[in-house]
């Protein structure tokens, strides 16, 4: 048995091994300092993955695109609109099926594709219905898509509802889009959103800017041979988060739809403020683009208006895009 010195206890000698509350504070506060100079770069390695999911996203939807056209023989049609580009409250019975529609197949959504009626989704087809209008396509519409989702935005959290159907047209000689909407407080289901649309090019095939029409025109498929500047000089699909309450993309009014959004145009620019008739993103300071090579670049918010609304948005301007 260890011998004690002269002069202390048992107690004396217990109690020297023990925290003083000093001490224990200054563990908790060297702790929490640890903690605070941790989470930003937790948060940080977070959303180095999110972007990743993002942009594999992308990459799938360019690859299900050119799988498309080498069974088809064309790229997937721009949204199933009216004839003519006219305001969309004139356009009548159409079905306003989205390009992404037709990727479902190869995307590993060949069951879900096939619950469609077949004539709401027939480019040379006029006067259908408009998908919400009918059982199969609205059944399916509720259906959420991993692969049209980045995991940066929540968008199935949108507060008011959804767009129903985007369409272009020109207003005297400006290029105007107009978007129709779903309301939840009018009784719509919760449709199933998506975070990526086509591109159209500046204003698509709309009079008076059809020198940069995009990938996706309306009725209208076109080829990878079409893509006159290059494939890897064009914008495929990109990035929209919808329309937001705030500044704050996370908490949105509205959300796009994987069945009646579809594609976008390029004239309204890019910002760090987004919005639902522009392309944006939650990745602060850029937005996640898909080229017509497969390729998904990054592409800041600040790029040079023409270079991204016309040259990178028309597939055959005859504008070639050395860098980026």
């Amino acid at each position: 048995m260890k011998r004690l010195a002269p002069g202390k206890s048992h107690r004396a000698e217990l109690s020297r091994a023990g925290f003083t509350l000093i001490e224990l504070l200054v563990v908790i506060a060297i702790i929490a300092v640890l903690i605070a100079l941790l989470l930003p770069a937790v948060q940080q390695a977070r959303e180095a993955a999110r972007r990743t999911q993002c942009k594999n996203n992308l990459k799938q939807m360019a690859l299900a695109a050119h799988n498309f056209e080498s069974t088809n023989g064309t790229m997937p049609s721009g949204y199933l609109g009216p004839q003519t580009a006219i305001s969309i409250t004139a356009g009548g019975n159409q079905s306003y099926a989205s390009p992404l529609v037709f990727l479902l197949p190869f995307m590993d959504q060949a069951p879900l594709y096939a619950t469609l009626e077949q004539d709401q989704i027939n480019v040379t087809l006029y006067g259908q219905n408009p998908w919400f209008n009918v059982s199969g396509c609205y059944n399916a519409s509720l259906k959420t898509v991993p692969g049209f989702l980045c995991p940066s935005t929540n968008a199935t959290l949108a507060q008011s509802g959804f767009f129903t159907r985007i369409n272009e047209y020109l207003n005297g000689t400006t290029g105007t889009i107009e978007a129709r909407i779903g309301s939840v407080a009018s009784g719509w289901d919760p449709v199933a959103p998506t975070n990526y649309l086509g591109v159209a090019g500046y204003f698509a095939d709309i009079t008076g800017f059809d020198l940069y029409k995009g990938a996706f025109l309306k009725r209208h498929p076109n080829r990878f041979g079409d893509f006159l500047d290059g494939t890897s000089n064009t914008l495929l699909f990109g990035e929209a988060v919808g329309d937001p309450v705030s500044t704050n993309p996370k908490t949105l009014n509205y959300a796009h739809t994987w069945i009646g959004s579809g594609m976008m145009v390029t004239g309204y620019g890019l910002s760090s403020t987004p919005a639902w008739y522009r392309f944006s993103s939650a990745h602060d300071g850029l937005v996640h683009f898909a080229m017509g090579d497969g390729a998904v670049r990054a592409i800041s918010i600040n790029i040079d208006g023409v270079l991204f609304k016309q040259y990178l948005a028309g597939a055959a301007d005859g504008h070639v895009v050395s860098d980026f």
